[in-house]
């Protein structure tokens, strides 16, 4: 419902400023630039979020591991040997 709000505002400015005559392709310049700041500040967090999102997705799907838990043939041997010590 909301996207249909948007295509609809968006697409009647753009036939307003198409209908001024002269000076339309600026104004339709200036007002996709006008709507793509605010555009852009709401999809900073997503942008800055994704590669880590991507990655846990990746590690939850056996596509690659995660280096920061991987046993190393020396982790191995240290656990080794501590269970053996108990």
């Amino acid at each position: 419902m909301i996207r249909l709000f948007w295509v609809i505002i968006m697409g009647v400015i753009s036939i307003i400023l198409i209908n001024i005559g002269e000076g339309s392709i600026d104004a339709i310049q200036s007002f996709i630039i006008i709507t793509a700041v605010p555009i852009s500040i709401i999809m900073l967090p997503t942008i800055w979020t994704a590669p880590k999102i991507a990655h846990k997705l990746a590690i939850e799907q056996n596509i690659t591991t995660d280096k920061k838990n991987m046993h190393t043939k020396d982790n191995i041997l240290e656990e080794k040997s501590s269970e053996n010590h108990h």
